[in-house]
């Protein structure tokens, strides 16, 4: 063979060999359950800011001192769809005891659907529906001072616990999507093997 044939032999097989680990990365990804959480947390007066001690923000009709707006979200982050029956147990958001909750709402995504829920002491806790893979349940709640952070919690069938949700893709699908990618992008038919020139 000459340098050009064997150059293309070796790029061949390494292509080969980059289109099926890009393949089997893929399919070990498939079908996975997960579900994920993200919460945000923020006053809605800064408290360094002038308007404090000018402003009064009231709820129904009462003064709050130290209004905070809280956002939790769940998505689901894998590629099955989570129905009501795989909640184990609910998931249930947790804040401190002395958290002050002045309103609660869970509301899924993407078209707003109100979602049913339960609200004791310092817990919210609901089961949706239905959770297409990455539609989100977004639990909102107003506090009179800081509610601290927030524990979420719930079983879900095949999820093993719940996860931050990360707004990267894991480096396993990553990786497999690239070299999925590559090996398309590979000159197809390979390069035709040939033996030396005479």
């Amino acid at each position: 063979m000459t340098g050009l044939t064997v150059a293309g032999f070796i790029l061949a097989v390494v292509g080969v060999l980059l289109t099926a680990f890009g393949i089997w990365l893929a399919l070990r990804s498939r079908n996975r359950r997960r579900l994920s959480w993200e919460a945000r947390t923020s006053p809605m007066i800064g408290s360094g800011g002038r308007l404090r001690g000018e402003l009064d923000i009231l709820f129904h009709g009462q003064v709050v001192d130290d209004p905070h707006a809280v956002v939790i979200e769940f998505r689901n982050t894998g590629d099955a769809p989570l129905r009501a029956d795989d909640f184990i147990d609910p998931l249930t958001v947790h804040f401190e005891p002395g958290a002050h909750w002045m309103m609660a709402a869970v509301v899924a995504d993407p078209d707003e659907r109100a979602v049913s829920f339960s609200k004791e002491g310092g817990e919210v806790s609901f089961r949706p529906e239905l959770l297409q893979p990455t539609e989100s349940v977004y639990v909102h709640g107003l506090f009179d001072g800081d509610p601290g952070a927030p524990a979420p919690s719930g079983r879900v069938a095949g999820v093993g616990k719940l996860e931050p949700l990360r707004r990267e893709l894991p480096i396993s699908e990553l990786l497999g999507r690239t070299l999925l990618e590559v090996g398309r992008n590979l000159p197809w038919p390979f390069p035709t093997l040939k033996g030396p020139d005479k």
